[in-house]
């Protein structure tokens, strides 16, 4: 190791949620010889499902979401948000097990095959967790399996309804842009 990579001097938890496991960390490092002290939430890997039906059209989420509730001052939205299907992937599961269990669980559909696309970190600056992107095909109508907390509803959209929606801002989790622009590009080569 060369004297400008960085090095981890301590971490401890500084605050722990018991009931969801949610914990913020509290690191000191050396990086290019000076002392840091960072926080970041440490959670779980994630996966996020972009899931296709046989005419190509997608199936998203309005999702009710308490942090937006009051923070963007758009009255019309109300605290909902535009995602794809998602969530944490769970000790012992692959990413493609998550993301049909995901897929199941939030919008009620049994994909036969899914594939990773690519792998990302979510929030570098805040978080440590990485999150998979996925495509899911193959899929058979099933019943939604919500947590009790999740407020969701689901709507099929098409390319050109989708793009429309990003252009116009009503798409705007940046995570689902990021996705369904990648995957609109993938796609058209």
């Amino acid at each position: 190791m060369d004297a400008s990579s960085p090095r981890r001097l301590g971490r401890r938890r500084a605050f722990v949620n018991r009931k969801t496991g949610f914990a913020v960390l509290e690191t000191r490092d050396i990086v290019k010889g000076m002392k840091v002290m960072s926080n970041f939430i440490d959670e779980e890997d994630c996966v996020m499902v972009l899931p296709i039906l046989e005419d190509g059209s997608l199936i998203m989420e309005r999702q009710y979401r308490a942090a937006l509730l009051e923070a963007t001052g758009r009255k019309s939205r109300r605290g909902y948000v535009y995602e794809l299907p998602g969530g944490h992937i769970h000790s012992g599961e692959s990413p493609q097990e998550a993301a049909a269990r995901e897929l199941e669980e939030e919008v009620g559909y049994i994909p036969s095959e899914v594939k990773v696309l690519y792998k990302r970190a979510i929030a570098p600056y805040a978080t440590d967790a990485m999150e998979w992107v996925c495509t899911a095909q193959g899929l058979e109508r099933s019943s939604k399996l919500l947590d009790s907390d999740e407020v969701i509803s689901t709507v099929k959209l098409g390319r050109q309804r989708i793009l429309k929606m990003l252009d116009e801002g009503i798409i705007d989790d940046s995570l689902t842009r990021e996705a369904l622009l990648s995957y609109f590009r993938l796609c058209s080569k």
